[in-house]
């Protein structure tokens, strides 16, 4: 083969790969919802410190809410944090409370998920001592 000809070659597999690379691939799981991954129709709201009980039952109105558990109390320069059930949009509900001078954020009640799977031949073939629920040992001695 001439020089000329493995330039050529060599050209068009870099072509090649470039097209294979741009082309698109299997979806994340992140790309394939087609809707936010929240519970509809609960917010969380953190309280700024100083919020009276008054304050929060304002926003909790303005929500159109109610609170179904206080997951933390103030602590550490930060008010309540406050799961609330509402009854309207949370992302509108989001945004007529951005300005509100008692709440320091609201965020949807985020539903936590891992597409991860673990790489460790020992824990996937079950050859981990203890590693599989309360009746193996030595799980069983901490409950």
């Amino acid at each position: 083969m001439s020089r000329k000809n493995i330039v050529r070659l060599a050209v068009t597999l870099m072509l090649l790969c470039g097209l294979f690379a741009a082309l698109p691939g299997k979806p994340t799981a992140a790309q394939t919802r087609s809707k936010a991954n929240y519970v509809a129709g609960e917010l969380l709201i953190q309280y700024r410190s100083n919020t009276t009980d008054t304050q929060k039952n304002t926003v909790r109105g303005k929500a159109l809410g109610h609170k179904i558990a206080t997951l933390r109390a103030a602590q550490k320069g930060h008010g309540d944090l406050e799961l609330l059930a509402i009854q309207g949009d949370v992302s509108a509900t989001i945004k007529q409370l951005a300005n509100d001078p008692a709440v320091e954020f609201a965020e949807p009640n985020w539903i936590y998920t891992t597409d991860a799977t673990p790489s460790d031949s020992y824990f996937t073939n079950g050859s981990l001592w203890g590693m599989y629920g309360a009746s193996t040992s030595p799980s069983n001695q901490y409950q």
